[in-house]
């Protein structure tokens, strides 16, 4: 068995707006599952995007999710601090997601 890992790319003070629904992003938890941080003014999986898809290869179970945050340098305290609460709220949804479903044998 693969062990399940969470792997965070990015920092998690450049982070997001509302965490979406844990039943709506997944049905079961990943092998290897990536938080994505973008950098401020940047689209979401900006460079990211090619190192998960790099790393994904050949893992049947591998997946990530955006840190949901504005990225917005004309408010950038609040973007940083909305990107430091969805993080830490998304990757504490992911973690207990992760622990009630996995297989423990």
């Amino acid at each position: 068995m693969v062990p399940r890992s969470l792997v965070l790319v990015g920092l998690v003070p450049f982070a997001a707006a509302t965490p979406l629904n844990l039943a709506d992003r997944q049905t079961s938890c990943d092998s290897v599952h990536f938080f994505i941080a973008r950098g401020s003014g940047k689209p979401y999986q900006c460079r990211q995007g090619a190192l998960v898809n790099a790393t994904c290869v050949g893992i049947a179970s591998c997946g990530s999710e955006d840190i949901q945050y504005p990225a917005a340098f004309s408010d950038y305290c609040n973007s940083v601090s909305t990107g430091i609460n969805n993080g830490i709220a998304q990757l504490t949804a992911y973690a207990t997601w992760s622990a009630l479903t996995r297989n423990w044998s």
